[in-house]
């Protein structure tokens, strides 16, 4: 390809030049549009362990140097956000390189641009995500343990229906009138959705955050399903069949296959509503309609009435009304809930529709609107079937549990710590739930920070036995 990419006289010396300017230490380098890959050579031997990653800005050109790379991605491979979340672990990103070929941008300016707009925004995501489990990764352990102590009885879930109505908890819910489908809600719709006298067919919940608990009526009946990790309160085991979602993490394996429980495959996201897309894309769903996904904030508030963030507001002139009706505009979760929205491919756009407020819709899904959807005449036969899974004793849930605290006990130590770090299993995970932050730590700085590490996890470690009297 005759595109003035490289130096006419020395494209390798150009390409030392280049890779000597990246700073020392990177486990993972993404070059974009790299050419006819002249720096590959020179990033194996400066990087010698790290994964290198080309991401191309056209499906046919260079395709001769792409096995120079670890990784390379095209156009036609798909999302690239997701690509990059694929090959790049939250605790990598500080010590990965994004570096543009510039040759290449000043030819491709519309590529480069949009490239590099997905590429800010992985990083965006991939920082939320590490915020959050250094915020949350205690409680969602704590979750895991809590439910698997509750749960006595799980039920299996199958559905059957053709069409579906999924409903997140959208301000423009409140038009909703009338629905013949079976009816999947997220947790935080339920209420909404209660004060209308419509009732879900199946609940589905997978917030970890200790707030999450407040959606739940009082004494909730219908079925609900959930990942372990999820904050479902105590009562909703007393009241509700339950089901169980599986991320198939090595924390999730151990109790399913230690207890016996059945449960359902699941696609962890960003948001409950992409996983409830999944699920019921994944059970053969033929036609979702989605309800109150609007993707934009609304002129008052961003969620149906009534919702459980309602009822932690506190006017007053210290805390007025406005102040927490501004609040309640969250536009960087509703811009990653509209970016996952529209890059999901065609073959799951199609068998979406989505009911519409005054905004312009989406281009790749069709919308209807609210009134023309309780207008619609739907035959409502298949719905949700459940069976009941085998009980589980108190006994054997706390001798799991106890083996559990042993196992991570036993690998918080010196002698251990770097095998239990370089492992995918319960440890490296347990590690990522009670002490992220001074894992980062230790990732970056190999020779530091080790006694830290194992005295924070073995500190949480008895706060939680004590929590659950284990």
């Amino acid at each position: 390809m005759s595109l003035n990419l490289h130096s006419k006289y020395n494209p390798r010396r150009e390409a030392e030049r280049f890779v000597a300017a990246i700073l020392e230490g990177r486990r993972i380098v993404v070059i974009t549009e790299p050419g006819e890959s002249y720096t590959a050579e020179f990033l194996r031997a400066r990087f010698p362990h790290a994964k290198l990653i080309a991401v191309r800005y056209t499906n046919d050109a260079f395709t001769s140097s792409d096995i120079q790379w670890d990784a390379v991605w095209r156009p036609d491979c798909g999302s690239l956000h997701s690509f990059l979340i694929n090959h790049i672990p939250d605790e990598l990103l500080g010590q990965t390189a994004f570096v543009p070929w510039e040759p290449a941008n000043r030819i491709w300016r519309a590529q480069a641009q949009s490239t590099w707009q997905e590429i800010t925004y992985t990083i965006k995501i991939i920082q939320s995500e590490i915020a959050t489990r250094i915020y949350f990764g205690k409680r969602w352990l704590l979750n895991t343990l809590r439910n698997v102590f509750f749960l006595e009885r799980p039920v299996r879930v199958c559905l059957t229906a053709p069409e579906v109505l999924c409903v997140a908890a959208g301000f423009g819910l409140e038009q909703i009138t009338r629905v013949g489908l079976p009816i999947v809600a997220v947790s935080s719709a339920l209420q909404a959705l209660l004060y209308r006298n419509i009732s879900p067919d199946i609940c589905m919940s997978t917030d970890g955050s200790f707030w999450a608990a407040e959606h739940f009526p009082p004494a909730p009946t219908l079925p609900v399903l959930f990942p372990l990790e999820a904050c479902i309160p105590p009562r909703v085991f007393k009241y509700s069949p339950i089901s169980l979602l599986n991320y198939h993490s090595h924390t999730e394996h151990f109790f399913l296959q230690h207890l016996h429980i059945p449960s359902v495959s699941a696609q962890r996201h960003g948001s409950v509503m992409g996983t409830a897309l999944e699920y019921l894309l994944q059970c053969g769903v033929h036609s979702i309609y989605l309800a109150g996904l609007d993707l934009h904030p609304g002129k008052g508030f961003q969620h149906a009435r009534p919702h459980a963030s309602f009822k932690r507001f506190n006017p007053k002139r210290t805390e007025p009304l406005a102040t927490c009706i501004a609040g309640n505009f969250d536009n960087r979760s509703l811009e990653t809930y509209a970016h996952w929205f529209y890059s999901l491919p065609q073959e799951k756009t199609q068998k979406l529709t989505r009911l519409n407020t005054e905004h312009a819709p989406p281009s790749n899904v069709r919308t209807i609107t609210y009134e023309d959807f309780s207008q619609h005449a739907f035959a409502k036969k298949d719905t949700f079937t459940f069976s009941d899974g085998p009980p589980i004793s108190r006994i054997h849930k706390k001798a799991v549990l106890r083996h559990y605290f042993e196992r991570i006990a036993r690998s918080a130590h010196h002698a251990r710590i770097a095998s239990s770090i370089a492992s995918s299993g319960i440890e490296k995970e347990a590690f990522e739930f009670l002490a992220y932050a001074e894992l980062l730590h230790l990732r970056k700085n190999p020779s530091q920070g080790t006694q830290t590490l194992i005295h924070k996890v073995r500190h949480e470690i008895v706060q939680l036995r004590n929590k659950l009297n284990i």
